[in-house]
Order: C-alpha cells, then structure tokens, then sequence
C-alpha cells in the first residue's frame, strides 16, 4: 500500500517520517493521525503542524522507558501507535486534552477498555498517544454515532 505524504505533518527525525510512512504502520494511525490534523485546521482555523515524535519502538527501547522487568507491551512495538508532540499546540492555545476528547469520541479501539488516544508522559516528554487495534473504527457522524452505527476503515 502507498501512503501519500501529507503536509501538516512534521516529524522529529527522518527515523519518524520513514516509519510514519512505512507499510507496517497501522493503517488506523495513519488516518487517524491525518484526521487529527484536519480536525485542528478546520476545529481552531490554525494552519498548525502536528510534530510525529514517535512510531516505532523495538523491546529493548520499550524496556529503557519503562524499566528492565517490565512485561508491557507497546503498541509501539507492534507498528500500531503514534505520539504527538503537545508543546506547540500548547503554544498556540490548542488544549491536547480536548483533542484526545475528540479523538476518542469519533475513533473507537474495538478491544477491551483500552482508548484510541490518550495524553501522557512516560519520561520521553508530554505527548498524544494515537493507538489502534484491528477492530478500530471511526464513527461516521454525529447522528449514526448517538445511534452506535460505525464504519470500519
């Protein structure tokens, strides 16, 4: 699959840009990551970049951040999330917090309690959390989504 590049994504590294656009990224994230941009341009009329800081992270990685006994697994390491710089939607008067309400109320994980988006920091800095899982789903619109209809992309 070709994944077109997009221009309101800007990314931490040539490392991330690769990997953002590699086959193994989830195609959810993908689109779910372009959604959010667009979400920001038309919801804050702000022509602002979202800054990609990280894709993939192997198990050694995984273990650095998270401790030498940790037996958590990363959707990162599965090609199966994405993290977003917060620090200049904060400098444009972006709240991350809403945009992870918004994500979360278009954009269902399909597996357990788990979310698509969540805001957080586990010492790489404050960051979105932009996961997905194979079952996950973006509502259509308002009216289908009070009704519980989804489309699966």
């Amino acid at each position: 699959m070709n994944k077109k590049e997009y221009k309101s994504i800007s990314f931490k590294s040539g490392n991330e840009r690769a990997e953002f656009y590699d086959d193994r990224l989830n195609f959810h994230v993908y689109v779910m990551t372009i959604w959010l941009s667009k979400q920001i341009k038309e919801k804050y009329n702000k022509d602002i970049w979202i800054i990609v800081t990280e894709v993939f992270r192997t198990r050694e990685e995984q273990r650095r951040i998270y401790g030498e006994n940790t037996e958590d697994v990363s959707p990162h390491e599965w090609w199966n999330a994405v993290d977003i710089s917060v620090h200049n939607l904060i400098h444009v008067g972006i709240d991350p917090d809403e945009l992870v309400r918004l994500v979360n109320k278009h954009w269902k994980y399909g597996h357990g309690k788990y979310k698509c988006a969540i805001r957080h920091d586990v010492g790489k800095g404050d960051h979105i959390h932009l996961q997905a899982y194979p079952g996950t789903t973006k509502f259509v619109d308002k009216e289908l989504h009070r009704r519980g209809k989804e489309e699966s992309i």
